[in-house]
């Protein structure tokens, strides 16, 4: 049963990297498409990517403390923990 929650934790990680980069280069790619359609090229681009970057560190950050914060508490549960 222990098994089948590390797993988990480990594909929820594996899944992070995934999600970051999803979510520049859809940021980057709105950034561009404004761009092209007002023509105040790099401007948006460079705007939305940091945005994005932004957005995906945040994210990035937040869900691993959650899931380190799991792992712990099921750690400490198993007398593991001080």
């Amino acid at each position: 049963m222990e098994d089948q929650r590390i797993d988990r934790s480990f594909l929820r990680y594996s899944s992070l990297g995934l999600e970051f980069g999803v979510t520049l280069v859809l940021f980057t790619l709105a950034g561009l498409a404004l761009d092209r359609k007002l023509q105040t090229l790099p401007g948006y681009t460079l705007l939305l990517a940091a945005c994005g970057f932004g957005l995906g560190l945040y994210r990035l950050i937040s869900t691993c403390k959650k899931i380190s914060k799991r792992s712990g508490e099921n750690f400490n549960d198993q007398g593991g923990g001080n």
